[in-house]
């Protein structure tokens, strides 16, 4: 079984009150698509899913 390879591209911390939020984003190297790639076909999608509501409306 092939091992996957993943690189960190993103981090960001948020602090809210006592309590401190790490989140950190991983892309697999060996996938199909970039994790770039995945977040302009979840915009697209949304774009397409509000002009279908507003056609209908």
């Amino acid at each position: 079984m092939k091992e996957h390879t993943y690189s960190v591209i993103g981090e960001h911390t948020e602090n809210i009150g006592k309590t401190t939020f790490i989140v950190t984003s991983f892309s697999d190297n060996d996938s199909r698509k970039t994790a770039e790639q995945l977040l302009v076909d979840l915009l697209r999608s949304k774009i397409l899913n509000n002009e279908t509501e507003e056609k209908t409306a």
